[in-house]
């Protein structure tokens, strides 16, 4: 004789089997991401001054375009350079500077090692990204 199954024993849910499955998904997807997480990071924050270098570009084009000569004043004294993160920020994690004189000019982004309540950074080293009068983007010690 055959035996009936009961009728709505199983209308919603997971079993235990499917649960297992997706724990184990879940778990190698977080051991591949984890490790390039702090290098994924750090090119977010290359971004940024690359961005920021870029905007110093512009001013300087556009200083050059008005005076027919690049701005030689000092990063402290330089005038594109006001709404530039100051050096002591711990917000940051670039230090800025704008150097140029009549013909050329050099805005340079150095990597922050030690921030202040900050962990510290994937790469241990100080590196520097340098965009000059042409737009060229260089990067140091990287």
């Amino acid at each position: 004789m055959r035996m009936k199954r009961a009728q709505g024993l199983r209308t919603a849910g997971f079993t235990l089997m499917e649960l297992l499955v997706v724990v184990i998904i879940i778990g190698i997807l977080a051991t591949l991401a984890i490790p390039q997480f702090p290098r994924v990071m750090e090119s977010a924050r290359q971004a940024e001054a690359r961005a920021i270098l870029g905007q110093i570009y512009q001013a300087e084009r556009l200083y050059y375009l008005e005076h027919d000569t690049y701005t030689a004043a000092g990063p402290a004294a330089n005038p594109l350079t006001a709404g530039i993160p100051p050096d002591a920020s711990t917000e940051h994690y670039f230090a800025y500077a704008a150097v140029g004189t009549a013909t050329t000019f050099d805005a340079t982004a150095t990597r922050k090692i030690t921030l202040v309540g900050a962990r510290p950074p994937a790469w241990p080293t100080a590196y520097t990204i340098t965009i000059d009068e042409v737009g060229t983007y260089a990067t140091s010690n990287y």
